[in-house]
């Protein structure tokens, strides 16, 4: 067996000196600045934060009630939210009647299985920011009428986000941060934010496109990795539930917004891709099936009957319904025979150019 090396996850010195924050931009035009981001510090960053979330989330459940079933894809019919016909009664879908979506994210503070007093305030902090994101969803209903692509409602939704993400994210993310009790912490945490929104910003679909897809999971993954970087979550105190939760009610929401202004896979792989919408998750669910410190190669998975994965429960939701018998899935067998998360996710998402994924 291959044993996986205890890794120490990046953190950023913030008493050191005063960064210099900037508002990211884009640096990948084509394959030549492609090939120069596989060994850029900011990839070493994105691999470390999906092994910690891997190692964390290893053999653990995805607590009861934290995810919504009632969000599952298309009806095919008419193009309207409700129950997928594809969907595997294992994964306690209801498959056989329409269900509408009633998305209970103003209790996201409230995990069913989980006492407030045992989430960190860094959790706490992330899952009010995406309970005040719905609310905004809430007033932005859809247009009237049915659309073959995304509603323009959601252009609506992210203008609000806009507006509003700052004052979110200073009612949230600001008492935490100056907890930290850093000089010049105000000039700090003013540069963090810059940084910060904008990763939280591209983590719900492109405003112009009205379509959603793995560079946006992967703008959420840079989120969380940036307030574990500056230890507004603790990697090492984070616990693999409290990464569930916070991914499970990210994907709530996202689930939401896709059913509700249709929005468009951003690139589909066909029949054999993992998902018009989501890979990352795959990865996830995968790892809460293995012992991922023990070994990458020659893995034995563990019954998926018997566990309650975030893969088996978010997939209830097919985008247009296509890739029905996921199992079968080569992409999805992969993972399952023991690749590491990051062998996969690399091809899919990080060696494509943006725009492709």
């Amino acid at each position: 067996m291959q044993q996986f090396p205890e890794l120490k996850f990046p953190t950023i010195d913030l008493e050191k000196e005063l960064l210099n924050w900037s508002s990211p931009s884009k640096k990948i035009y084509g394959s030549h600045d492609t090939k120069n981001f596989q060994s850029s510090l900011a990839i070493s960053r994105i691999k470390s934060t999906l092994f910690l979330i891997c190692s964390k989330v290893s053999l653990k459940n995805v607590p009861e009630g934290i995810l919504d079933d009632n969000l599952v894809s298309f009806d095919s019919k008419n193009g309207q939210p409700g129950s997928s016909s594809n969907s595997d009664p294992s994964r306690n879908v209801n498959a056989t009647k329409s269900t509408k979506i009633k998305p209970d994210l103003t209790s996201i503070l409230k995990p069913p299985s989980c006492k407030m007093d045992s989430l960190s305030p860094g959790v706490i902090a992330v899952l009010e920011i995406l309970s005040q994101l719905y609310q905004l969803f809430k007033e932005t209903p859809p247009f009237p009428g049915q659309r073959r692509y995304g509603n323009m409602a959601c252009r609506d939704w992210h203008d609000k986000i806009t507006g509003n993400i700052s004052s979110i994210l200073d009612s949230t993310l600001k008492p935490l941060f100056l907890k930290l009790k850093l000089k010049n912490s105000e000039l700090q945490y003013k540069g963090f934010k810059t940084e910060i929104q904008y990763y939280l910003l591209g983590s719900f679909g492109s405003r112009e496109r009205l379509d959603f897809g793995t560079g946006h999971e992967l703008s959420f993954m840079a989120f969380l990795g940036g307030l574990l970087m500056v230890g507004i979550l603790s990697p090492e105190a984070s616990t693999g539930q409290e990464i569930l939760i916070t991914l499970g009610k990210y994907y709530d929401l996202m689930k939401t917004l896709i059913l509700s202004y249709t929005l468009e896979p951003a690139g589909s792989h066909g029949v054999w891709g993992l998902d018009d919408h989501f890979h990352l998750i795959y990865i996830v669910g995968a790892c809460q099936l293995v012992d991922f410190k023990e070994s990458f190669m020659g893995i034995e998975s563990t019954d998926d009957s018997d566990v309650s994965t975030i893969t088996t429960t978010i997939m209830g939701h097919r985008g247009r319904g296509r890739n029905p018998g996921g199992s079968r899935n080569p992409a999805v067998l992969n993972h399952r025979l023991g690749l590491t998360p990051t062998s996969v996710f690399d091809v899919n998402v990080l060696q494509t150019q943006p725009g492709r994924r």
